[in-house]
């Protein structure tokens, strides 16, 4: 079945002898004209199983009465059951128990007139309508579900408006052909398809719109004002982009009005009635004082006796709530156009006045009054200026210069919806192929390769990259403007960059300097995207143990891009991550402490709290609690970090958050999660890094950390040397501190073996290594020598432990 796009779904529950058969057959056309999706079934269990599954639609239920009688009870706390309606031969008779009051609340009426009953949900509908478009309470997404969103606190979650907005307004500001309104229609004719009525209505859209329509087509209760509500409510980006024309000419017409409505008004106030959920009014007398925004077109009128009639008067209580809004307009500050449109809207008796999507308001009170509850919201420009900052930077370098699938792609790239992204990134491509545009393919295909980089695939990346350059080099320059040659060798420059995050990906830093080298040849120093392979460089030199040359690159970074970017950019928090990474490795632990927070307050800021980026501090964050010996913190921030990350599935960070988690747990002596926990690190790594990756090898000194605290010696020697062995291939030079590790873990196991000359050597091979590439006050340095000691005391030979004693003290101190 095709996913449904309205918000509602009729689902209708009756035996086949409850209701003559052709009466609910040639009533169904009729239905289906008021709620598209509707759905018949004569078995009450199957009929509860669907009910169940449904989320983001709520349901009209009809049933019969024998039938509703057992299954009402059952059903009424159903959050997504929004209203149930009885249809028998008897009203009497089930009138007595639809009037229980525990369920009585979302019980329409019993009908023994199918007309009556049509009518009864035809009015509901048109109700609910009214009532669901603007006013739902933003909620974060709970383990991934999808929830329906419009109002939202603006004051929390202002970094999810901020990047909603961009994606609006760059459909707003886009151009659109004759095959945007072919692809709108096709989406609603596919939506409707066994629905005449509405096709109807569709197909005398298609041939007769024109753009000074568009509010009057917004109004009709009909398929469009359904269905590019439901989009906004849930952002379903993809399915709102297939109303973009018409998304734009509504937009426009709104603006066009608006100019020539407010010329000599400084000041209106307007309003606004309808029912409420409890919890959604409890919402907004949380956050009085607050900001909140409309996420969908919003409907107003100038007349409060309209308003006042659609409140209801708490006739719908326990379940609804009352509501009249009181909105006092500043028409000389608000950002977002408004108009009334009474001589454009289909219905003209209610003096709308619509606002248009993304209007801030502030909550001034909520008050109740004889069972209506009184809102007071003013406009507001109030934002919150680090992301007004932010947006402004979006819109000039996104949303204003690229073209609109080009600028999707990169927005929702930076919100991390990398699927999302590389839809619209491959339709802009099939775009420029159509066009004959070959010239701009390699730019796109950079993007995308950038998104499999991102979902961790380190390989396919790595292709898409190489293809995009072959294409980037093949490009003819002789006839160039000088600022399209500068901008097709800025282009190579990035490709040559992501060609070397890839190798640093799969260790291979020798190859990643080389490309970094050929892409800072081709950015010009001013650039900011030069202080990205400025990171890039420093995240390879940290990985290859030069940790002074990687501090010095990061922090030119990060001083360009203090100087060119707004203060909540989500680039600064990858440069902190990595500023703090560097720290990290050299045993500061305090400071790389400092740096993944602020790179987290960044991402709360201006990130969604299940961005994947967010999540990578997290797990940072955690490994310093580990190091730190607040293992209990640690395994809580890593399980928190693992839930917001689980969506990348078999991502190489994923593997390392197990691994993190295996060692807290491993340090609480809880060695079966540890062992499992490692386990899954490792299946994930042998599935998506190179055999030889350093992580696969960090897996199997982490296993053998396990046995060996389980006195399995032999079982840790094993896999110690496994991961020995991976090491040794990656750095032939043996100049790395994990190679050094893995010296001290086998010395370790020898040393329980009691093997002591075999353990003497491996620590020896160890302390060569670190004094090579540590600082001399890295904390590890104390492991070895207090290790040392060991074997010496073992030995008898108690100065030469002494003076290793000292030593390790020394650097503890």
């Amino acid at each position: 079945m095709t996913e449904n796009h309205e918000p509602f779904i009729a689902v209708w529950l009756d035996s086949n002898n409850a209701i003559p058969c052709h009466e609910s057959f040639h009533r169904k056309p009729q239905l289906s004209s008021i709620i598209n999706i509707n759905i018949k079934f004569s078995d009450s269990d199957e009929c509860l199983d669907y009910m169940k599954t449904i989320q983001t639609e709520n349901i009209f239920f009809i049933t019969s009465g024998s039938l509703g009688e057992n299954i009402v009870p059952i059903i009424y706390h159903l959050p997504q059951l929004l209203y149930i309606y009885i249809y028998c031969s008897n009203k009497v008779k089930h009138e007595e128990w639809a009037n229980n009051e525990n369920y009585a609340a979302k019980i329409r009426g019993v009908f023994i007139d199918i007309d009556l009953l049509l009518a009864k949900i035809n009015d509901d509908v048109k109700l609910e309508l009214k009532n669901m478009l603007p006013l739902n309470i933003f909620q974060k997404y709970d383990d991934f579900k999808l929830k329906e969103m419009t109002i939202k606190d603006l004051s929390s979650q202002s970094a999810q408006f901020m990047w909603f907005q961009l994606l609006i307004n760059t459909l707003i500001q886009g151009v659109y052909t004759q095959d945007a309104k072919d692809d709108m229609f096709h989406e609603c004719v596919q939506q409707y398809d066994k629905n005449e009525i509405e096709l109807q209505t569709i197909i005398d859209f298609y041939n007769n719109y024109t753009l000074e329509q568009a509010i009057s087509w917004y109004t009709r209760n009909c398929f469009l004002y359904r269905l590019l509500n439901k989009a906004f409510r849930i952002q379903n980006i993809d399915f709102i982009y297939k109303f973009r024309f018409f998304i734009k000419d509504l937009y426009d017409q709104i603006k066009d009005i608006w100019l020539n409505q407010n010329k000599n008004s400084s000041f209106i106030k307007v309003y606004r009635g309808q029912f409420m959920r409890h919890d959604e009014l409890e919402k907004l007398k949380e956050y009085i004082g607050q900001l909140i925004s409309i996420n969908a077109f919003f409907s107003t009128t100038l007349l409060s006796s309209v308003a006042i009639d659609f409140t209801g008067n708490g006739s719908q209580r326990p379940d609804y709530e009352s509501v009249f809004f009181e909105i006092n307009v500043d028409c000389t500050s608000t950002s977002k156009s408004f108009a009334n449109i009474q001589n454009h809207s289909f219905i003209k008796d209610e003096n709308e006045i619509l606002f248009c999507v993304g209007t801030v308001f502030r909550i001034i009170s909520v008050e109740d009054y004889d069972n209506v509850w009184h809102v007071i919201l003013q406009t507001s420009n109030d934002e919150n200026i680090e992301l007004k900052e932010l947006l402004e930077h979006f819109s000039k370098t996104v949303v204003e210069e690229k073209p609109t699938l080009f600028a999707l792609a990169d927005l929702l790239l930076e919100m991390g919806e990398y699927d999302k992204a590389q839809h619209f990134a491959q339709l802009f491509i099939n775009e420029l192929e159509s066009a004959g545009q070959q010239q701009y393919i390699s730019t796109v295909q950079s993007t995308i390769g950038l998104l499999d980089c991102h979902k961790g695939n380190y390989q396919k990346a790595l292709k898409i990259f190489e293809t995009a350059l072959i294409m980037a080099l093949q490009e003819d320059r002789s006839e160039l403007l000088l600022d399209d040659l500068n901008a097709s060798q800025h282009n190579l420059g990035i490709i040559y960059n992501n060609i070397a995050i890839i190798y640093s990906h799969i260790e291979k830093y020798s190859e990643a300097m080389t490309f970094l080298n050929k892409a800072i040849n081709l950015i010009d120093n001013n650039h900011i995207h030069i202080a990205t392979i400025w990171c890039n460089i420093a995240m390879v030199y940290c990985r290859t143990c030069e940790y002074q040359a990687a501090l010095a690159y990061c922090e030119k970074s990060m001083t360009l891009e203090h100087r060119e970017l707004p203060r909540k950019h989500p680039i600064l928090a990858s440069t902190h991550i990595i500023m703090g990474m560097i720290h990290h490795e050299m045993g500061h632990y305090d400071d790389a402490l400092k740096c993944y927070e602020k790179a987290s307050e960044i991402h709360r800021n201006a990130l969604a709290s299940d961005h994947p980026f967010e999540a990578i501090a997290q797990a940072n964050i955690g490994m310093i609690y580990i190091d730190k010996g607040d293992f209990q913190s640690a395994i809580e921030i890593t399980n928190r970090a693992l839930t917001a990350f689980a969506k990348l599935e078999n991502h190489p960070t994923l593997a390392v958050m197990y691994s993190n988690l295996g060692l807290a747990y491993l340090r609480c002596n809880n060695y079966s999660m540890a062992e499992e926990n490692f386990e899954k690190a490792l299946q994930i790594e042998l599935v998506s890094l190179p055999e030889d990756h350093l992580s696969i090898a960090a897996s199997y000194n982490n296993l053998g950390a396990v046995y060996f605290d389980e006195d399995n010696y032999n079982m840790a020697l094993e896999n110690y040397n496994k991961a020995l062995e991976i090491q040794l291939r990656c750095f032939p030079t043996k100049l790395n501190h994990d190679i050094a590790l893995s010296y001290n873990n086998i010395g370790s196991a020898y040393f329980r073996l009691e093997q002591y000359s075999l353990a003497l050597e491996d620590f020896e091979r160890a302390l060569t290594i670190m004094k090579k590439c540590l600082p001399v006050d890295h904390f590890d340095f104390s492991l070895i020598y207090n290790n040392m000691g060991l074997i010496y005391a073992a030995n008898e030979e108690h100065m030469k432990a002494l003076d290793n004693y000292n030593k390790a003290l020394d650097i503890i101190k």
